[in-house]
């Protein structure tokens, strides 16, 4: 099958790459990247003890200094998190990745899952995303290409010092990079209700339509 003008086989173009490493006698390379990947199972977490932190996800649970895995294209997340708890746990939820800590360029994909946390504790820190839940201080970019969300994130807890909520990224931290293109082909959207409330609402929440 022909592809589109402008388009390539990701997997045409790793086995041409591999097998140029393998005439050089260099080794094969693996986990490079997420091709074609989809979730339809529905993540449930409920917590009694406390815990430091909860990183949750639809796909990858975090990328990070030594992973290989800098691609991920035509990839969906289906399923639901839910997130319940009454503990002082600190938590940090993506619709793909909970936390990105190397380069990674997220291409043509969507988030249709809903997240919800409701909890009864006082929670240090609450960072949620559509798509990546945290932008960590790694100075390493996150490129976002014509992907979208479009599942709600809900929250209710007792009491949080700090929320972050975004329909992209609910986070990026100090030396972290978000790449989203301007142009309306390749540029990315929330359509996601963002809602959140809270028992004693003295907290800082900063929330974002997009980040």
């Amino acid at each position: 099958k022909k592809l589109p003008a402008g388009a390539y086989n990701a997997d045409k173009l790793w086995d041409f790459a591999l097998a140029k490493r393998a005439l050089r006698g260099a080794p094969p390379l693996f986990a490079t990247g997420t091709d074609d990947t989809h979730n339809y199972g529905n993540i449930y977490y409920k917590s009694k003890k406390a815990a430091r932190r909860l990183l949750a996800n639809g796909l990858a649970y975090v990328s990070q200094d030594g992973a290989n895995m800098r691609y991920r294209t035509n990839c969906s997340n289906h399923g639901d998190i839910v997130v319940s708890g009454s503990s002082d746990t600190e938590f940090v939820i993506g619709g793909f990745e909970a936390r990105h800590m190397q380069p990674v360029t997220f291409e043509n994909c969507h988030n249709h899952g809903n997240i919800t946390v409701e909890s009864t504790a006082n929670t240090p820190t609450i960072t949620i995303g559509g798509m990546v839940g945290m932008v960590d201080n790694s100075g390493e970019t996150a490129t976002i290409v014509s992907c979208s969300n479009k599942g709600d994130i809900t929250v209710s807890t007792a009491y949080a010092s700090k929320v972050y909520l975004g329909g992209i990224a609910g986070k990026i931290a100090a030396g972290g990079v978000l790449m989203q293109y301007s142009d309306s082909t390749k540029s990315s959207s929330n359509s996601g209700d963002i809602k959140y409330s809270a028992t004693n609402p003295e907290a800082y929440v900063y929330i974002g339509g997009a980040i």
